[in-house]
């Protein structure tokens, strides 16, 4: 018996949002109703003029207004927002701490900097998990802020000696260059390692497809990112005097689709839905690269990464849209609105 002929995978309103995207911004709201608190006490402890108006700009410029958006958002959908833990407004923001510093500049900055990485990381999930055009762009400007943010505040931990990262690879200073840590050096690596092996498979999958659009999307992810983030990264990794990951038995780096046979064992919806799932894995180790990244080239070179790897999941959703192919959790019911 096939049980899946009593099962409906697809969302009957793909305009409302599904489970994952209610969710997911959500979740990015509450955090940053949380974190207001802890961000108004930074403020009024932080004795460096530098880092009170870094926290005071991401405050006031990103949390709050990024709050604000979310909120509006499901407000339209007709949706529970999260508790304003007692706050009257979003005004009115600051804290009086008293007199006495119990905070040390450095205790702050490094604090923060993993305030910033853990809203990262829950933005992360809704952009990954998002379908619909305008909470991904939501979700990814959230993401681009609080970035941006967190690479001021590195900048500034570099400056004033208050950096905490793991230990560089190796001893020796290529070029009088700071060497890559252990988290970017192991990221990269990773990231590299992985479209090695997504590029074998996207060769199965170009001799597979039959779909026009579908053929045109595969090939403009293996010739315009994954074959030039491979070399990208590989250049690094070897100006760093590190090993790459090995080639897996191919002798170049061009695209050769496979020789499959006459036999279409791969329908274009198995391909478009496991593509989508590929750049999904891959979106995960860069960003969790760039959480380890401090080095500003390294830096650099992850966000272009990150960013070309989720306009490829975007123009894959787009395609599975188009072509009903979509597999996104049930859009929310009436059932999951907002009580009046």
């Amino acid at each position: 018996m096939d049980l899946l002929q009593y099962v409906n995978i697809l969302p009957k309103d793909r305009n409302k949002l599904n489970w994952a995207e209610a969710n997911g911004l959500w979740a990015i709201a509450r955090n940053k109703l949380i974190g207001l608190s802890t961000l108004e006490v930074y403020i009024d402890q932080a004795q460096d003029k530098e880092l009170k108006m870094l926290v005071e700009l991401g405050t006031t410029k990103n949390a709050v207004p990024h709050i604000k958006m979310i909120v509006k958002l499901l407000h339209e959908e007709g949706l529970d927002v999260p508790s304003m833990l007692g706050r009257s407004s979003l005004e009115n923001i600051g804290k009086n701490t008293g007199e006495k510093n119990f905070f040390k500049d450095h205790e702050i900055a490094v604090s923060l900097r993993e305030v910033i990485r853990l809203s990262l990381f829950i933005t992360f999930r809704a952009i990954e998990s998002a379908v619909r055009s305008d909470v991904m762009d939501l979700a990814f400007k959230v993401f681009r802020d609080d970035f941006i943010g967190f690479r001021q505040l590195i900048d500034l931990q570099t400056r004033k000696n208050w950096l905490m990262s793991s230990p560089g690879v190796g001893t020796q200073n290529i070029n009088a260059r700071e060497r890559l840590n252990w988290g970017e050096a192991c990221g990269l690596w990773s990231i590299a390692r992985d479209k090695l092996i997504k590029l074998n498979l996207y060769e199965i999958y170009l001799s597979q497809v039959v779909d026009a659009e579908l053929k045109k999307a595969l090939e403009s992810a293996a010739k315009k990112t994954v074959i030039p983030h491979i070399k990208k990264i590989n250049l690094m990794l070897h100006e760093e005097e590190f090993e790459i990951p090995s080639m897996f038995g191919r002798t170049s780096l061009d695209l050769n689709v496979r020789d499959t046979g006459d036999l279409y064992f791969l329908k274009d919806y198995d391909i478009a839905v496991n593509m989508r799932e590929h750049l999904r894995t891959v979106l995960f180790l860069d960003f969790e690269a760039i959480m380890d990244s401090v080095r500003s080239d390294a830096m650099d070179l992850l966000w272009d990464i990150f960013s070309e790897d989720l306009q490829g999941l975007r123009d894959i959703i787009e395609i599975q849209k188009k072509k009903n192919w979509l597999l996104s959790p049930p859009a929310v019911g009436p059932e999951h609105k907002a009580q009046r």
